[in-house]
C-alpha cells in the first residue's frame, strides 16, 4: 500500500505502532513470533546453509594457495583448518537442529566471537610471526561473520563491540606492527562492524517489510477463497452443481433437452387462510419451516428442486444429470412431502396440508436470465404435472398415466378415473396411496 508518502508500514502514520526505531523488530510480540516461526526455517535457515556449506568448501580449496602462491606459517593453517572451517561446519550442521531455530542470533554471534578470538589467541602465541596477518583474519570475521548469521541490529553491535576490544588488546598488547598500523586495523574493524550494524538494521526492515507483504497476501487470498466459496456456495443454492460448474468454465447459453424426466408440483392447502391469522413474521417462520424440511428430503433423495412461487413448490427428478429410476424417487419425495404437513399439523395444530400433481415426459432445462438467473424447466410435461396438481384432492398425490406405468411396481395406486384436464381433455389419472410391501 504505496502513495505519496510511502509505505504505510514504514513511512507512514503506522510507522512507530508496528516497528522499534532502533532495533526495527515488530512491537507486536505476536507478530515478532509468527515472523520468527516463518522466518528462520523458511529463509534464514536455507540461505546460511547453503553459504556455510560453500563457505567451508571454497575457504578450505583456498588453502591451495597458502601452499603453493604465498606460503604460510604453521599457525595460519592452524587458524584455517582447526579453527575456521571447523565453525564453519559446526554452523552448518547446526541448521539442521531445533537449537537453531531458537537461538540462531546466539549461535552466529558465538561463532563469530569464537572465531575472532581464536584467531588472536593463535596470533599472541606466535609472537615470531606476522601479527598484522591474524588482525586481518579477524577483520574478515568481523565483517563478513554476521552477514553471514544475519545478525539483528543488538547482537551485531555487541558483536562489533567484543571484536574491537579484542583487537586492542591484541594489538597493543602483542603485535609488533608500527602504531598507526594497529590504528588502521582497529578503525578498519570499527568501521566494518559500524557498517555491518546498518546493513543488520535494514535487513531487519526488509525481512520484516517483506513478511508483512506476504502475510497481506495470505490474508487477502484466504479472504478470496472465502468469498469465492461463499459465491460458490451461493451459486450452488440457485443452480444444480453440474450446471454452476459449466457457467464457471465460461458457458453463457444452457440449454438441454431430456426424453424423460418426472416433474412435482405441490400446493400447501389451507395457506391462505392461515396467512389472515399470523403475523408476517410468523407467516414467514411457518413457511420456511415447512421448505425446509422439504429441501433436506429433496437433497436425501437426489432430486433438483426447481424453485418456490408463494406456497407452491416444484421438484424434478432425472435432471440434470440423467438417472435411473427417477419417477420412483420423485413419488418417494411426494410422500415424504404428505409425511411432513402430517407431523406440522400435529405440532402446531392447525390445518395445513399438500396437494401434489406428478407427471413424466420429455422436457427443456436450462438458465434464463443475465442477473438474478434461475434454472428452469420447461414442455408440456410441466403444464401437466401442474395440472395434474391443480385437479388433485388435498392430502392426495395424483399421477399421469405415463408416471403410473413407471412406478406401480413400488407403490399402491388407486385409479381414480378419467377427469377433464384444461387443455389436455380427458386424462386417467392416479391416486398413490403408499409404498407397495415387498
Amino acid at each position: 500500500m504505496r502513495g505519496r508518502e510511502g509505505s504505510l508500514y514504514t513511512d507512514g502514520p503506522l510507522r512507530a505502532l508496528v516497528f522499534h526505531r532502533l532495533t526495527a523488530r515488530f512491537v507486536d510480540p505476536a507478530l515478532e513470533r509468527a515472523f520468527e516461526a516463518e522466518y528462520v526455517p523458511d529463509v534464514l535457515a536455507p540461505f546460511v546453509r547453503r553459504t556455510l556449506g560453500f563457505g567451508a568448501l571454497t575457504y578450505s580449496f583456498y588453502g591451495l594457495h597458502d601452499l603453493l602462491v604465498l606460503p604460510q606459517p604453521a599457525s595460519a593453517w592452524s587458524v584455517r583448518y582447526a579453527l575456521v572451517v571447523p565453525c564453519l561446519l559446526l554452523c552448518w550442521a547446526s541448521t539442521f537442529t531445533a537449537l537453531f531455530r531458537r537461538g540462531y542470533q546466539w549461535i552466529g554471534l558465538a561463532y563469530g566471537l569464537a572465531a575472532t578470538g581464536g584467531v588472536l589467541l593463535i596470533a599472541s602465541k606466535s609472537p615470531a610471526e606476522p601479527s598484522i596477518l591474524y588482525a586481518g583474519f579477524a577483520s574478515l570475521f568481523v565483517t563478513i561473520g554476521p552477514l553471514i548469521a544475519r545478525l539483528d541490529v543488538a547482537r551485531q553491535a555487541l558483536y562489533t563491540l567484543i571484536s574491537s576490544i579484542l583487537l586492542v588488546v591484541f594489538e597493543w598488547r602483542f603485535s609488533r606492527t608500527p602504531r598507526s598500523v594497529n590504528l588502521a586495523v582497529l578503525w578498519t574493524v570499527v568501521g566494518m562492524g559500524s557498517l555491518g550494524t546498518v546493513i543488520s538494521w535494514l535487513n531487519e526492515r526488509q525481512q520484516r517489510e517483506a513478511f508483512l507483504a506476504r502475510k497481506t497476501i495470505r490474508e487477502q487470498s484466504d479472504e478470496i477463497a472465502r468469498e469465492r466459496a461463499r459465491s460458490d456456495e451461493l451459486l450452488r443454492n440457485v443452480l444444480p452443481d453440474a450446471v454452476a460448474a459449466r457457467l464457471k468454465n465460461g458457458e453463457t447459453s444452457i440449454a438441454d433437452g431430456y426424453d424423460e424426466a418426472t416433474v412435482l408440483f405441490a400446493d400447501i392447502v389451507g395457506f391462505t387462510p392461515l396467512s389472515a391469522k399470523l403475523s408476517p413474521e410468523a407467516l414467514v417462520a411457518r413457511l420456511n419451516e415447512v421448505f425446509t424440511a422439504f429441501d433436506a428430503r429433496c437433497s436425501e433423495l437426489g432430486l433438483e428442486k426447481i424453485k418456490t412461487i408463494g406456497d407452491a413448490y416444484m421438484v424434478v427428478g432425472g435432471l440434470p444429470e440423467k438417472r435411473e429410476g427417477h419417477a420412483i424417487a420423485v413419488v418417494n419425495m411426494a410422500l415424504a412431502m404428505r409425511e411432513v404437513l402430517a407431523d406440522q399439523r400435529a405440532r402446531h395444530g392447525d390445518d395445513l396440508d399438500v396437494r401434489i400433481g406428478v407427471h413424466t415426459g420429455p422436457v427443456v432445462a436450462g438458465v434464463i436470465g443475465t442477473r438474478k438467473f434461475a434454472y428452469d424447466v420447461w414442455g408440456d410435461t410441466v403444464n401437466t404435472a401442474s395440472r395434474m396438481e391443480s385437479h388433485a384432492l388435498p392430502g392426495h398425490i395424483q399421477v399421469s398415466d405415463r408416471t403410473r406405468v413407471l412406478v406401480e411396481h413400488a407403490f399402491d395406486l388407486e385409479d381414480r378415473g378419467e377427469i377433464t384436464v384444461k387443455g389436455k381433455g380427458a386424462m386417467r389419472t392416479w391416486f398413490v396411496h403408499r409404498k407397495r410391501a415387498s
